[in-house]
């Protein structure tokens, strides 16, 4: 009766602990997200500096491009709750990205762009949103929203809900 008491102890603490560890929230993030969210923070500290300021999503994109190299695009964001502020060159993970920054009714979210040879989203939930697969992960208080188009990944990042980042995923016409 003990042996058999003590194995139903184990099952039942076994069933606890992984149940339990299966419903919390993940406590580590994909690299990408964990890369983006920590940039995003250091652009935010920093003061939210931008080296070219313009609402032109065309002028930002050909600045972008010509500081990066990268075939940048950015949305045509027709909502008047999400502005384009302006743009910079970073790097992430020592590769160069184009950053755009819009302000969204107060919030600053951002808009990197990064070859997608060298933006692993290994890790990142996938789903699909009109019939679109976006990655989508939550890190450090920060909502990373992203997809691939034309060669690059393209990864929202804000402390706002999915939703509200899904504007900056469509395709530029």
């Amino acid at each position: 009766v003990m042996r058999i008491a003590a194995a139903v102890g184990i099952v039942a603490f076994a069933g606890i602990w992984f149940g339990v560890r299966g419903v919390s929230p993940r406590v580590d993030a994909a690299p990408l997200a964990e890369l983006l969210v920590g940039d995003f923070e250091h652009f935010v500290k920093e003061g939210r500096p931008v080296q070219m300021v313009s609402s032109d999503r065309a002028a930002v994109a050909d600045w972008l491009r010509d500081r990066t190299s990268l075939d940048v695009k950015l949305p045509n964001v027709r909502s008047s709750k999400c502005l384009l502020v302006g743009g910079r060159k970073c790097e992430i993970n020592g590769q160069p990205a184009a950053y755009a920054v819009y302000d969204s009714e107060g919030a600053v979210v951002s808009l990197i762009a990064l070859d997608a040879r060298h933006a692993d989203l290994q890790g990142m939930p996938a789903a699909t949103h009109d019939g679109r697969v976006r990655w989508v992960e939550r890190w450090k208080g920060h909502t990373v929203v992203a997809c691939r188009r034309d060669g690059l990944v393209y990864a929202a990042v804000s402390t706002l809900p999915e939703d509200r980042l899904l504007c900056l995923m469509n395709q530029p016409e």
